[in-house]
């Protein structure tokens, strides 16, 4: 890998530096489409930031009252309005940030839905379910004038952060290669839980849900992330070999995977990820430098430099930092832009590999959970 640019070359700084404002500005209202299920966890960080005046959560789109009482009820004792749906939502004035917790098949919609009513986007991730959707989404928030951001939120972390920093200031010497690994078991709760999960499409949307695209995909990110040659900056995927498995047989994609990107800056990826399997083992994104290893998780980051062993916890919250850096602090995060490399290597997947059935897997009865039982 050449040369890895100085953060001070970048047009976003290292570090989010937080200070309160001199004198009380505006704050900045937020609506929030969907209450339950994900949306639950965004309901809780708006109301945090509601409730120490540093956004106003103005209103809220429930389309399942029946199953949302406990948020209905934390939103009606702050007076955030409520309506049934987005049509409702958009006929009033547009709040300065619509929030977008919702399913894969919607995120294309609903952007363009949000972006023709004037306002910024935090949309959950990934940004869409094709690279046409994504570009279809990047062309309509360019007309706009305003930003989408989405919601990567491990690259909130502090922690994070300052690792991006050194290795592009050269401190870990050149990166050689990055590993993303993990294995979360997924059974028929999972599976069953909506209408997408597993699936290509949904009525003509694109989805291509899978370990990459979904549930791990953040460390996916990550690891394009700290890829990158710039301190704001991702590498981009040019190619992917390897393989991909549809263990569970009523799915259309594939649960377990093992693939390697091409980068265009020389540098690869191999990830393996498996939600076929009885066996918990947490992500992690190990970072291969001149002068040793590095390994993160949600835990801690863990490394040996030229013989010297460290291990930093990883403290921060990065769901908290993500709503404070996106909405108060001006909107700094991860732009559609930014995470169209994500896109673009899903799309290389898609386009590129075919998921081999497993013939014989087996059912754990109790857990829902398919696997390759030892020696199939």
């Amino acid at each position: 890998m050449t040369h890895r640019h100085s953060p001070l070359e970048d047009s976003q700084p290292a570090e989010n530096v937080r200070e309160e404002p001199r004198t009380r500005r505006k704050l900045p209202t937020v609506s929030l489409v969907g209450v339950t299920g994900y949306g639950g966890l965004y309901v809780n960080h708006l109301l945090h930031l509601h409730d120490r005046d540093r956004i106003q959560l103005r209103d809220a789109v429930v389309v399942n009252p029946d199953q949302a009482a406990s948020p209905l009820a934390k939103l009606d004792a702050r007076g955030v309005r409520t309506y049934p749906d987005m049509d409702a939502l958009c006929r009033e004035r547009a709040a300065d940030w619509i929030c977008l917790p919702v399913g894969i098949p919607a995120h294309r919609d609903l952007t363009l839905r949000a972006l023709e009513a004037g306002a910024n986007i935090l949309l959950e991730k990934p940004a869409a379910g094709s690279l046409d959707d994504w570009r279809t989404m990047r062309e309509a928030e360019q007309r706009s004038g305003r930003r989408v951001f989405v919601g990567f939120q491990h690259l909130h972390n502090r922690t994070i952060r300052k690792l991006k920093h050194a290795l592009v200031c050269g401190e870990w010497g050149e990166v050689r290669s990055l590993r993303v690994t993990g294995q979360w078991p997924r059974g028929d709760r999972y599976y069953g839980r909506n209408g997408w999960v597993g699936k290509k499409e949904v009525d003509g949307v694109a989805v291509n849900d899978s370990p990459l695209q979904n549930a791990f995909a953040h460390y996916l990110n990550l690891a394009l992330f700290l890829a990158g040659d710039a301190y704001w900056s991702w590498a981009e995927a040019t190619s992917v070999t390897g393989r991909l498995f549809q263990v569970r047989p009523d799915i259309d994609t594939f649960d377990n995977c093992d693939v390697r990107f091409r980068l265009a800056n020389g540098l690869s990826v191999d990830v393996s990820l498996k939600h076929a399997t009885r066996t918990h083992q947490e992500p992690v994104v190990r970072v291969e430098t001149d002068l040793g290893p590095i390994e993160i998780d949600d835990a801690e980051l863990r490394s040996e430099k030229q013989g010297k062993r460290g291990v930093e916890p990883v403290s921060s919250h990065p769901h908290g930092d993500m709503f404070l850096d996106v909405l108060v602090e001006e909107g700094f995060g991860c732009t559609l832009e930014n995470a169209g490399h994500h896109t673009r290597a899903i799309q290389l997947v898609t386009d590129t590999l075919t998921p081999e059935r497993v013939p014989h897997a087996e059912r754990d009865p109790e857990s829902g959970v398919w696997y390759v039982p030892a020696g199939a």
